[in-house]
């Protein structure tokens, strides 16, 4: 069945989307330069001190897997995985992008829906180190 939400028909077996990036650029909550070009360090007066412009200084305005109860029940999941892959990859390899990073353009073909991707294949070179990564007494194979 269609719906009508608030003057704006959706049909049936349709997907909507919402964007986070409104409520990450809106200026009542992160400042004017920080819209224009993302740095973590761009809330700093001085490069040692703590960075605060984030989810704890700014409740409510960071919301990456939605929020309320249609929060993404795998959140904390795809957290935990996102995290262990990158360590990972941290420390058991070596990654070298061989482009020049400055010339790369991002592909706005999957925007909203996860990681954003290059628009051109970006070649890179990954070799691994060593024999794995010892977490405990134990020896993971990368």
């Amino acid at each position: 069945m269609d719906m009508d939400i608030h003057g704006y028909r959706i049909p049936r077996n349709h997907y909507v989307a919402s964007s986070p990036i409104p409520s990450h650029m809106d200026p009542a909550i992160w400042s004017t330069d920080q819209n224009a070009d993302y740095s973590p360090s761009s809330s700093r007066s001085e490069p040692e001190e703590e960075f605060t412009a984030g989810p704890a200084s700014h409740a409510g305005a960071w919301m990456p897997f939605g929020g309320g109860y249609h929060a993404c029940p795998g959140r904390r999941f795809a957290k935990v995985i996102a995290m262990l892959s990158t360590m990972m990859l941290v420390i058991g390899y070596d990654v070298e992008v061989l482009a020049d990073v400055k010339q790369l353009q991002v592909s706005m073909r999957n925007f909203g829906f996860g990681v954003s991707r290059p628009a051109e294949r970006v070649k890179a070179r990954i070799k691994r180190r060593g024999d794995g990564i010892l977490v405990g007494d134990n020896l993971l194979k990368c």
